[in-house]
């Protein structure tokens, strides 16, 4: 996979071809791009903030393009 972080939207791309996997819209304002992917064979897992005001974060996984849970 490869994310593309904007400030307030992310797109989830198949790195083989380029097609636009998923888009996520109206995320919380992230203008310092903080984020982390993690990928093996298996699963791959999205980890971005959650609210501006606190700690939260949101889990999405990137394989099966849902958030987790």
């Amino acid at each position: 996979r490869l994310v593309v972080f904007l400030e307030e939207s992310i797109y989830v791309h198949n790195i083989k071809d380029m097609k636009l996997l998923k888009t996520l819209l109206n995320t919380p304002s992230n203008p310092s791009g903080l984020c982390a992917l993690s990928t093996n064979h298996s699963s791959s897992y999205l980890a971005y903030p959650g609210s501006v005001l606190s700690g939260d974060i949101i889990v999405h996984d990137t394989n099966n393009l849902v958030r987790a849970m």
